[in-house]
């Protein structure tokens, strides 16, 4: 279902100067990749496969369904930097200025 959202969240971003949107979809996938369907980190590209939650290694007490562990969510911190935030301080952008990021 949230997959579905993804557009909409984008177009809010497209057509609002002040929104920057980072899609985070199968990140976590992408990261931990899915041991006990032997799939290896890397092996899932972004956007994921939406047919397969998760990866446990990457949630919280490796059981909960939405909540992150430290290091999910410093895949997900670093993603946002890379995405949003490191080409305005490489000054591709030139200035952050009241923008905010929806993820």
């Amino acid at each position: 279902a949230l997959l579905q959202f993804e557009p909409y969240m984008a177009g809010i971003a497209l057509n609002n100067d002040r929104v920057g949107y980072v899609s985070m979809y199968g990140l976590m996938q992408n990261k931990f990749g899915y041991p006990s369907m032997n799939i290896d980190p890397g092996d899932i590209q972004l956007p994921g496969d939406p047919t397969i939650p998760s990866p446990p290694q990457s949630m919280f007490l490796n059981s909960d369904c939405f909540h992150l562990n430290g290091t999910g969510y410093e895949h997900v911190a670093q993603l946002a930097f890379d995405e949003f935030y490191r080409p305005i301080f490489e000054g591709v952008e030139d200035s952050l200025g009241d923008k905010f990021i929806i993820y």
